[in-house]
């Protein structure tokens, strides 16, 4: 189900994240947002996020907060991965590979075998990375004197994600997700 936006195109309102349907903005912390809704999809068997409602009623509502619920039916995990995914602020949300690191457990001699995640080549390229993992603030020339504001930073800056990737698929915490617990926004 999409929503048409100031004309400029389709979006997937019932999949994206706060600051994408409030700013414009689109990060890997946004994907990571979608991302639990396709998860929550998965469980469901493909129920319609948000059912019952219409896209306005669903862009309005995620900005003000609301969330989808854990399913039921949901194995622990997955529920945990789901709520971290929609932390309202997109720097407390797990990043890709963690999401990847805490599903390592469950992955079988068979799924490592066909995996392009445990393939020699995405090994190599771990081992060799070179970027960074922080969060930082950078100006946006394209933004200007935009009044956008992500995460309460000043107008006309966004927030950025480079990831350094350790050898083996070890990466640094951008935060300490596990330890730091439910925020006030959450």
């Amino acid at each position: 189900d999409y929503y048409r936006k100031n004309n400029t195109g389709l979006l997937p309102i019932r999949w994206m994240a706060p600051e994408s349907l409030k700013d414009g903005v689109f990060t890997s912390q946004s994907d990571v947002w979608s991302f639990g809704v396709v998860l929550w999809e998965i469980v469901t068997l493909a129920e319609q996020p948000y059912q019952g409602s219409s896209n306005d009623q669903v862009l309005h509502d995620v900005i003000a907060g609301r969330k989808l619920g854990i399913p039921k039916n949901s194995p622990e995990v997955l529920g945990n991965i789901m709520a971290s995914c929609w932390r309202r602020k997109p720097s407390q949300r797990m990043t890709f590979m963690q999401i990847l690191h805490s599903l390592e457990y469950y992955h079988d001699e068979d799924f490592r075998k066909i995996s392009y995640f445990y393939s020699e080549e995405a090994l190599n390229l771990r081992k060799t990375s070179s970027d960074y993992v922080e969060m930082r603030s950078v100006e946006d020339p394209l933004l200007g004197l935009a009044q956008r504001s992500v995460d309460g930073q000043k107008p006309g800056s966004v927030s950025i994600l480079l990831s350094k990737v350790r050898p083996l698929g070890k990466t640094e915490r951008l935060s300490q997700i596990d330890e730091a617990g439910p925020s006030n926004e959450d």
